[in-house]
């Protein structure tokens, strides 16, 4: 985990990072964190432009750093007029680079994720078996390979299994349907993706239902159940959810034709069909319109707080809470009604009423908090940051880290925020300065280093 921030107006940008790194055991919990990661890079040695990584440290097992690092190589002095330009680039890179060959890595990144979700759909099978407290059902899905021929009222509870696991299956393929497209894949990458991929998929579902689920290879819907697994992995690919190992990052800095600081963010986790699954978060560019900007990223909640002037968890409370309590007083009012007119009165219209009567409340209170909210902290903050010099945005950008930090430190017993902060200000005279960088040797004995820097 971590927390990273841009803070962004006319005069130019800060940006701050922590260095704390958790890595997860094969269970997916988490276990260790380091305190050694770098997160902010430049992008050009030669110009203006930076960018910032959180979340995964790695790019299908291939550490980001030292992506960026090939990547500023070969960029040399070329320049782009606009910071998306630098992001667009950087993404051809990405596919096109023969020292990463990134495409020979399609397979295993489409393998990993199909066999997290066939395990995720079996793991909700096996979760609504146990709140059903049905426990012959339970010893049936994983313990029926060793019989031929099953007793009848086994093959009855298999075809129930199978039965709610056709349920599930098509809850989540409504559900990811309706989600938004890959920016980076296109109808043609889809169909000729859907078209080569469909018999490989097939076998990988087929071979680990026999392992995980070999009761279901009694069921007359296996086929189909088969069938539309590979339908809902389809569709999860093709939409902008983020899959295993997903990365942000974050464009930031000046375009040759850009004279105030813009930020461009993206999150990508892998290719599909020789194109990069990617969602583009943030396209921020400080105008004489939008002077200013604060800008957290991974661990926001405290840096959102500063911002609002309320926890967003809070809010949400809030608003669950007002929703229970509205309908649970507007069902005991309408049962009240319903029983002093003995029944003549139309329950439809009652629950129609109740609906309506909630929705209002419900966006009232929303509206007259946002307006406290915007009034009371959002815009006296963002009227500040627009006339904060450079020293003080980097100032705010270090603090919000900080205090991130010191929220984990006091509240989890994982402190997935912490070690060094790096700060850095970018400005279109002065271009990239580092306030405060970490550096995993001695400045004085590695002079070198500095002296090799533009070579």
């Amino acid at each position: 985990m971590t927390a990273v921030v841009a803070i962004l107006n006319k005069t130019g940008m800060a940006l701050a990072a922590d260095s704390a790194a958790t890595i997860t055991n094969g269970n997916n919990s988490q276990s260790k964190v380091f305190n050694t990661a770098n997160k902010v890079f430049t992008l050009s040695k030669h110009h203006p432009v930076a960018i910032m990584i959180y979340n995964n440290s790695e790019f299908l097992s291939t550490p980001w750093e030292l992506i960026i690092k090939l990547y500023r190589k070969g960029l040399g002095k070329k320049s782009f007029r606009t910071v998306m330009e630098y992001s667009e680039d950087f993404r051809k890179f990405l596919l096109k680079n023969q020292l990463l060959n990134f495409k020979k890595k399609e397979r295993e990144f489409l393998e990993n994720n199909l066999y997290r979700i066939v395990q995720n759909i079996i793991e909700d099978l096996r979760n609504y078996l146990i709140d059903q407290n049905d426990l012959k059902a339970l010893s049936l899905l994983h313990n029926l390979e060793k019989y031929e021929n099953p007793p009848q009222d086994e093959i009855d509870i298999i075809k129930q299994i199978a039965d709610r696991l056709e349920g599930i299956l098509d809850q989540n393929i409504k559900d990811f349907n309706g989600c938004p497209k890959s920016e980076g894949l296109s109808e043609f990458d889809l169909e000729i993706f859907n078209k080569n991929n469909r018999d490989w998929i097939h076998h990988f579902i087929t071979e680990m239902l026999k392992h995980s689920t070999p009761s279901l290879i009694y069921s007359d819907k296996i086929e189909d159940l088969k069938l539309k697994i590979a339908d809902l992995f389809i569709s999860i690919v093709q939409s902008k959810i983020n899959l295993l190992g997903a990365t942000g990052l974050v464009f930031v800095g000046y375009g040759s034709d850009q004279i105030y600081p813009a930020l461009y963010s993206i999150e990508t986790d892998g290719i599909v069909n020789g194109a990069l699954r990617y969602s583009v978060n943030q396209d921020i560019v400080i105008s004489d319109h939008h002077p200013c900007n604060l800008v957290p990223f991974a661990q926001t909640d405290v840096m959102n707080t500063f911002i609002r002037g309320m926890n967003p968890d809070i809010h949400n409370i809030i608003k669950d809470s007002l929703d229970k309590s509205l309908s649970s007083t507007l069902d005991t009012y309408n049962s009240t009604i319903v029983k002093n007119t003995e029944g003549k009165i139309d329950k439809t219209l009652l629950e129609t009423l109740k609906q309506d009567f909630k929705e209002n409340i419900m966006s009232s209170m929303q509206n007259d908090i946002e307006s406290i909210l915007q009034n009371s902290h959002i815009q006296p903050t963002l009227q500040a940051l627009r006339f904060l010099s450079k020293e003080d945005l980097a100032e705010l950008a270090e603090s919000l880290i900080y205090l991130t930090f010191l929220k984990r430190r006091t509240t989890s017993s994982l402190e997935s925020v912490g070690g060094a902060i790096d700060v850095a200000i970018i400005s279109k005279g002065d271009g990239f300065i580092w306030k405060k960088r970490k550096h995993y040797f001695e400045d004085k004995l590695n002079q070198h280093f500095f002296q090799n820097y533009f070579n």
